[in-house]
């Protein structure tokens, strides 16, 4: 509340006061000082809160301040199942709902290989970048883009092996945000001709409810 307004209000109690009944100057004094005072303290605590949220924020830490667990919580999307059959590419979405806009902070592949064990007979095998001898994803890219505009997050596509996993995700130097009702285009391009792989690229980040908090995306990268 800005101190003009919270003195027009205050002098309105006060005017009340003083219809009710007789009040000395001396007591009209003590009363407004006493107001005052308790505006000063509630100003100091809203700057205290601001402190800890500009100090919290970069690292998003969720629930830190107070209520701010009803305009940004913790969440993730990953892409819906496909097999990318060799030499063809093929595109997937995410949808970010009308429910909050979504601050993009890092990323992670998850990548199998379909390989026939018997005639007619499939299986998945992981493809786990810890190992030596069978941990890359052969020839295969990846890009993003904005759906709406078609606008591209990179120049060209990019070798899925530079993406993280699991424990050790992609960070993005700087945040993104992607507003509510958009989607992220992911198109992925299998260059290999023999390997049918089944990717999946989990976004890690934030819902941001825009209209509570504008200035909170700003905070991010202080």
């Amino acid at each position: 509340m800005e101190l003009k307004h919270w003195l027009q209000s205050s002098f309105k109690e006060l005017k009340m006061a003083i219809n009710l009944r007789k009040i000395s100057d001396k007591d009209l004094v003590a009363l407004h000082k006493e107001r005052l005072n308790k505006y000063k303290k509630e100003v100091s605590i809203i700057r205290d809160k601001e402190h800890k949220l500009s100090t919290k924020m970069p690292d998003l830490m969720a629930g830190d301040v107070d209520d701010i667990n009803k305009i940004i919580w913790p969440f993730y999307f990953t892409t819906p199942f496909v097999e990318v059959l060799p030499s063809t590419s093929i595109s997937r979405y995410i949808s970010i709902t009308q429910e909050a806009a979504f601050v993009w902070t890092a990323l992670t592949r998850t990548v199998f290989e379909k390989v026939e064990v018997g005639p007619g007979v499939f299986e998945w095998n992981y493809v786990d970048p810890n190992d030596p001898t069978d941990g890359i994803v052969e020839e295969f890219e990846v890009s993003f883009s904005d759906a709406q505009s078609s606008r591209t997050f990179f120049h060209d596509p990019i070798s899925l092996n530079h993406f993280g996993y699991g424990t050790e995700p992609t960070k993005l130097d700087s945040p993104m945000l992607i507003p509510a009702n958009n989607n992220i285009e992911v198109k992925f391009f299998n260059n290999n001709s023999t390997r049918t792989y089944i990717p999946f690229i989990t976004f890690y980040g934030y819902r941001l409810r825009i209209k509570d908090g504008r200035d909170i995306l700003g905070l991010m990268n202080k």
